[in-house]
């Protein structure tokens, strides 16, 4: 028995992809994103996929997909938005310098924004990883500063001081052992942080954020640029077409009415000869 092959569709295009995150948004995000499992919801959520499949139909690129397919496809969008969330995350606290760059696409922070519930999680400040998400300010102790170089953040300081630190002599019995003279030892400096170095890592974690959205937010300005330059081509394009269109209409106007004056010639010239046979007959019966 032969197995029958299931034909592979054409990869989606970015086109396709912001449309159906727009159609989905704009009219069906309550039914799709009712987290209800009962018969009601089930078949809301059938009927409104349906729909979404008509409307993405009527304007694909790539030809016509069914809602089992855009349900995948729109799965797949919070998967990759959820993975490039935590990826970026990762590079951002990893050290070593370079230049961060992150992997999350404008597709992925419009999902980030409108779904803030499912990627963030609930505040509690009894647990370890609540100043992972937290967005507060920090102040610190006035403190020596010195300067630290990081090629990923430039311009960031760390409060730090220095301490003196003496060594302690082990705890012994006075009754088993004598005194023996203190022998005086150089002191040892260690840097430690003037505050909890957690806060000093959500402040530097949180000027990191700042340049991130920066860059990000000239990304999607640039990018807005160059495909506002694009439809501009385009529309001059289009403009140059319809120009030759006209010209080419022309010419051809002005061939038929060449061809009409010819032809009005010819229709005189067999008419003449006509009139002319007509009277050369007329000599020759008289």
């Amino acid at each position: 028995m032969e197995v029958k092959c299931k034909p592979r569709s054409r990869n989606f295009t970015e086109f396709e992809k912001n449309l159906l995150f727009e159609i989905v948004t704009n009219n069906y995000i309550d039914i799709i994103e009712n987290k209800k499992t009962d018969g009601v919801s089930c078949a809301k959520k059938q009927v409104a996929w349906e729909e979404i499949s008509v409307k993405f139909n009527s304007q694909a690129q790539t030809g016509p997909r069914t809602a089992k397919q855009l349900h995948s496809l729109y799965d797949i969008f919070k998967k990759n938005a959820r993975s490039n969330l935590h990826s970026d995350k990762r590079n951002l606290y990893k050290t070593g310098g370079g230049t961060f760059t992150p992997k999350s696409t404008i597709l992925d922070e419009k999902i980030v924004a409108l779904l803030k519930p499912q990627f963030q999680p609930l505040v509690n400040n009894s647990d370890s990883s609540q100043e992972y998400y937290a967005n507060t300010n920090y102040e610190f102790n006035d403190q020596t500063e010195y300067v630290v170089e990081d090629p990923c953040t430039s311009g960031l300081k760390e409060n730090v001081i220095i301490v003196n630190i003496q060594p302690e002599s082990p705890a012994t019995s006075k009754s088993n052992v004598e005194e023996t003279p203190k022998v005086p030892q150089t002191p040892k400096k260690r840097a430690l942080p003037s505050t909890n170095t957690s806060t000093q890592n959500i402040t530097k974690k949180k000027k990191l954020f700042d340049v991130i959205a920066n860059r990000i937010c000239s990304r999607k300005n640039l990018k807005d640029e160059i495909d506002q330059e694009v439809k501009n081509v385009k529309l001059q394009i289009l403009n140059t077409d319809l120009k030759i269109k006209e010209k080419e209409l022309e010419a051809v106007n002005e061939k038929i009415k060449q061809q009409r004056q010819l032809f009005e010639v010819e229709l005189n010239i067999k008419k003449k000869e006509l009139e002319l046979k007509e009277l050369k007959v007329k000599k020759f019966v008289q």
